[in-house]
């Protein structure tokens, strides 16, 4: 009666007896979920207005496609990030209000250190992984000569604990990332005040 194996014996080679029939799974170790669990979902007081949601997640898209200056024009720079923003995200269509609120952002004095970085390289949409494998999506990675900046949209009207516990943790992996460079972090409100 020929014996079980798994592979097959090379030419010459006896089949070594099979190694134990039964082995051991260990259960995984406890682990609190909780917390991962809740950051894979939508806060509760996040949900009540989709509308404001979708415009945030609009403008969130909108921003991506903005990195460098077009020699075209920001006018014309701004219709082609909502065209792409719409296409590839499918969202719904922009109106006229969604393009004078980024052409307002842009405007803004403190936005523009951020937007347009001269030399640095922008980076936006950046994913990185953390420790734990989980990964992590950076909204605006700008990386200069000396320095890398973390900046995180919000669409909510204040600012909460979690949003700048967020801000430093993508800190921390950036500053992995980028050893030699002074990282800073920033919160860049839609809708707050200049």
């Amino acid at each position: 009666e020929p014996e079980l194996s798994f592979g097959a014996a090379r030419p010459g080679e006896r089949m070594a007896q099979a190694a134990q029939p039964v082995f051991e799974i260990r259960p995984v170790q406890y682990r609190d979920w909780v917390p991962l669990l809740k950051s894979d979902y939508i806060p509760a007081d996040e949900i009540g207005n989709r509308a404001v949601r979708l415009k945030g997640e609009l403008l969130h898209a909108v921003f991506a496609f903005l990195r460098r200056p077009d020699p075209e024009g920001l006018d014309a720079q701004v219709a082609r990030a909502i065209s792409l923003a719409s296409a590839q995200r499918n969202l719904p269509p922009v109106d006229e209000q969604v393009r004078a609120q980024v052409m307002k952002l842009l405007a803004r004095r403190s936005w523009k250190p951020f937007m347009f970085a001269g030399d640095a390289e922008v980076m936006t949409e950046q994913e990185i992984v953390d420790p734990q494998g989980k990964t992590l999506r950076i909204d605006r990675l700008v990386v200069s000569e000396s320095e890398c900046r973390v900046i995180d949209f919000k669409s909510s009207a204040s600012y909460r604990d979690e949003h700048r516990q967020q801000v430093s943790r993508y800190m921390s992996l950036a500053a992995g990332l980028y050893p030699r460079k002074n990282v800073r972090g920033f919160l860049l409100n839609f809708h707050g005040p200049e």
